[in-house]
């Protein structure tokens, strides 16, 4: 990086000994000014003077504090274990990184606190990609030369894979949340479960209620949430279950258009409706459902837990699979501290279960970090860790536990292999509150 306190050229000072006796001149003149000055002086040392701007009086050229400034050279900052977000901060895409980028940071602060990694700190470096490709490959560029021990990266995959290409064989990269697909790479992993395993965890949610006939509402702008939804439709009949309709819905649907996908699928004659989708598109499907006076209880996927629940919710119940509660009463009290962290850092901020995702895959980072930082000899003068002993230690997590409880992760396809995940209940105008934890596998 460019420094903008480069050396001034003195081309109108060819003379050393006319330099000399000017730097002289000034310093007895700045003793004078100091002597006679009513103000209270403070001894600025070399390393504190700011740099000059353009409205100091001609009486302290540039030379001369370029001159102070470089005699006592700064001490090198102490060793730390350097971590990356290429994320969006700002443009559309912040929508779907913003709380996911908050737990990462909050999380990075809670094991600070606890002692980082063997006594050292992480230093996170945060990336705006301002929802833009070309930021998310300077960003993984910029780390990959940085070497940085590991790189998170947006939770949206297309803008995801520039910041992956840049980094792949050469640092530990995360995507912190769930995905539609991927790609097996030795040194990528993705902390949100794969939409089989959420679709199984579904059917189990939805069997521990006794339910034996539902409706599907399967979102076709979404190909997590219909990926979803195809399991647990293989998932539910396959234990007896009956499916009387997978409904698709769409974002464009306008509230007509959902009342009249409401009124043509009986859903008052089975035990519990499904809904496979995102926000908004099932949040509105929800809501024509409970404005048409239908109580039959509402299961749907963990993209549809959040803020939402809490002013929008209607009469009736909905429970929404959840990785971690952000309502302050999760089994795991690391998820409730993190929230509350959160929540003093951004309090505006509207949080979902993929906040507890991105803090468990910056909490993975750090398990495997401290195993690798005991056998290295190297690590306290330098903050460095190996790469690809990195990678083997995550690829090995089984049963650690993180935030949200004791995870494993799968090291053929390096995504999670079990987790346990919560349903989190609105009903009947209570607040929102975890029913329930189904393990996902």
């Amino acid at each position: 990086m460019r420094s903008n306190n480069l050396p001034l050229q003195s081309n109108n000072l060819p003379f050393r000994g006319l330099l000399v006796a000017f730097l002289g001149l000034l310093a007895i003149l700045g003793l004078l000014a100091v002597g006679c000055s009513s103000e209270n002086p403070q001894s600025a040392t070399p390393a504190t003077i700011p740099p000059v701007s353009a409205d100091v009086s001609p009486v302290l050229p540039p030379v001369l504090s370029v001159t102070l400034a470089t005699t006592t050279p700064g001490e090198p900052p102490p060793p730390s274990v350097l971590v990356g977000a290429v994320m969006s901060k700002t443009g559309w895409l912040q929508v779907v990184d913003a709380a996911a980028l908050a737990a990462i940071q909050a999380q990075v602060e809670i094991v600070n606190e606890a002692g980082g990694i063997n006594g050292l700190p992480l230093r996170l470096e945060v990336i705006d990609i301002a929802s833009d490709l070309n930021e998310s490959f300077q960003g993984g560029k910029r780390m990959a030369g940085d070497q940085a021990a590991a790189v998170f990266v947006s939770c949206d995959q297309e803008f995801a894979l520039p910041a992956v290409q840049e980094t792949l064989n050469s640092i530990v990269t995360v995507i912190p949340c769930p995905v539609s697909q991927w790609w097996q790479r030795d040194n990528v992993f993705t902390f949100g479960v794969s939409p089989a395993t959420e679709g199984r965890a579904l059917a189990a949610q939805v069997q521990n209620t006794q339910a034996r006939s539902a409706v599907v509402f399967s979102d076709r702008d979404s190909g997590f949430s219909e990926d979803v939804c195809q399991q647990f439709v293989q998932t539910f009949q396959g234990s007896g279950g009956m499916v009387r309709q997978v409904v698709p819905i769409s974002f464009a649907s306008s509230p007509s258009q959902f009342r009249t996908v409401v009124q043509q699928s009986s859903l008052a004659q089975v035990d519990v409706v499904v809904i496979c989708s995102v926000l908004p598109t099932g949040r509105n499907l929800y809501n024509a459902i409970r404005s048409q006076g239908i109580l039959t209880p509402v299961v749907a996927n963990s993209q549809l837990e959040g803020d939402w629940m809490e002013a929008d919710r209607r009469q009736g119940a909905i429970g929404v699979l959840s990785y971690g509660s952000v309502w302050g009463d999760d089994p795991a009290e690391a998820v409730n501290r993190l929230i509350q962290r959160i929540r003093q850092n951004e309090p505006d901020l509207r949080l979902n279960g993929t906040a507890i995702a991105a803090a468990d895959a910056l909490m993975a980072f750090v398990v495997a970090a401290r195993q690798v930082a005991a056998s290295s000899p190297d690590f306290q003068a330098t903050g460095k860790l190996d790469n690809v002993e990195l990678r083997r230690a995550i690829q090995a997590l089984e049963n650690a536990e993180l935030v949200s409880g004791f995870v494993s992760v799968d090291g053929d396809s390096n995504i999670v292999a079990s987790r346990p995940m919560r349903v989190v209940e609105a009903a009947n105008n209570v607040p929102p509150r975890t029913i329930a934890i189904v393990q996902a596998r």
